[in-house]
């Protein structure tokens, strides 16, 4: 059996659980990733390659993305690189302007924050909270969220981490 620790909102460890199968796969899933380069990783991610696409596959090409291209360059290859993921899925109304933006804001804060870290696993360490995809309701109420598939829309719950240092 494999376990998994539950954290607080600290990252506190409060309990284990035992893994569901569904866990087990994308836990496997995401083992494999982390033995591939970011150069690879982006051409298959740009291929459309990548099954099993997880948060943390988000952070990481918007992590690879936002380095090497700044804000405004790497935001724009984070959407279309997610748009086109969501055509070769068949599921291209999956994809929000918002949520999309929303992360590369919170990925692109970070990066400014450390900018000495040049791996994503010592990013992702270094900032483990962007593994929380729950961090999005903490920002946008749902209402907020239905209205604003199409168009950014700064959040209306709490501000960005760094709001005044956020592009617009």
């Amino acid at each position: 059996m494999i376990y998994k620790p539950v954290k607080n909102a600290y990252g506190e460890i409060i309990a284990v659980k035992r893994m569901s199968a569904q866990d087990v796969r994308f836990f496997i899933a995401w083992k494999g990733w982390q033995n591939v380069n970011d150069d690879e990783f982006l051409k298959q991610f740009e291929a459309g390659q990548i099954s099993g696409f997880s948060h943390r596959d988000h952070v990481r090409m918007a992590w690879i993305y936002l380095r090497a291209n700044g804000f405004e360059d790497g935001s724009a290859k984070v959407r279309a690189g997610l748009r086109h993921l969501t055509e070769v899925y068949g599921a291209p109304g999956k994809y929000h302007e918002t949520i999309s933006l929303f992360w590369a804001h919170l990925v692109d804060y970070a990066i400014r924050l450390t900018p000495e870290i040049d791996t994503f696993e010592a990013f992702i360490t270094r900032h483990d909270h962007l593994l929380d995809d729950s961090l999005l309701k903490r920002h946008y109420s749902p209402t907020l969220l239905k209205e604003s598939r199409d168009v950014w829309q700064a959040p209306d719950l709490a501000p960005l981490p760094g709001a005044e240092l956020q592009h617009e």
